[in-house]
């Protein structure tokens, strides 16, 4: 099942001083998509498509989408295998000079786009910044660094945004993981000569505690990553795994 302005002849393009950024959002049975989308009607740059990837909810989900279709450039509801094989059918649909992901329930502050179109440069560039983590109502910590940062945690994901051109090249994230591929493709992006990262000092992003990002699985597939990359030694990642197995079983 799809929908959307594209079905209906409508496409949007970049030009000289208004890149086309296109913000690719992946949701299952969340109906706080809906202030995902009306984020995005309240940027204050226009030039932006966007693009759902619903992996076949079976709530109100779908439901939102469709009311919402005159808003949304492309939509795809189907089984997917997982979040990053979910975002990377978003990719390859993406026809912007600039790509960000946004995931359902999560939001955009309103100038988030024009700050990253005024801050875009042709080639292989990510850009990336603060995010608000939220907790209900209330602002739990604001996260984000500079790369730097990569052998300790992941940089923000919400807040970041990547050139096209970095997707083409490298290709999108690796399905294996089921919970932190974008952290090992930001290290692999970071340890590639060609690929500049630049760090705005501003929140553009806010994400919305919950799901799998705060999994057991996820904390594990971090400690794999880290070894993977050296910033652990093996003892080291045996000793990440056994402390969380304790706290999971205490």
């Amino acid at each position: 099942m799809e929908g959307g302005l594209r079905l209906q002849g409508k496409y949007k393009r970049g030009e000289a001083g208004t890149p086309l950024i296109s913000i690719i959002t992946v949701v299952k049975n969340n109906p706080e998509l809906s202030r995902t989308i009306q984020c995005i009607k309240a940027q204050t740059y226009r030039n932006i498509e966007h693009i759902i990837i619903d992996g076949a909810s079976t709530d109100e989900t779908l439901a939102i989408i469709k009311q919402n279709e005159a808003l949304i450039d492309y939509w795809r509801s189907e089984a997917d295998e997982g979040i990053y094989n979910a975002m990377n059918k978003g990719i390859k649909l993406a026809k912007g000079n600039i790509v960000g992901i946004l995931n359902g329930g999560d939001t955009y502050e309103p100038q988030s786009c024009a700050v990253i179109a005024k801050a875009y440069l042709p080639g292989l560039h990510v850009y990336h910044s603060l995010t608000r983590f939220w907790k209900g109502n209330q602002c739990i910590e604001v996260q984000g660094g500079t790369v730097n940062q990569l052998p300790q945690s992941m940089i923000s994901h919400p807040g970041s945004f990547i050139n096209r051109e970095v997707y083409e090249q490298f290709g999108g994230y690796d399905e294996s993981y089921q919970c932190v591929a974008d952290y090992d493709y930001f290290i692999k992006l970071s340890r590639e000569k060609l690929v500049s990262f630049h760090f705005l000092e501003e929140i553009l992003a806010n994400f919305f505690v919950g799901g799998i990002s705060y999994s057991k699985q996820s904390a594990l597939e971090t400690y794999r990553i880290q070894y993977k990359y050296g910033f652990i030694n093996w003892k080291g990642y045996w000793f990440k795994r056994a402390v969380l197995q304790w706290l999971v079983k205490s």
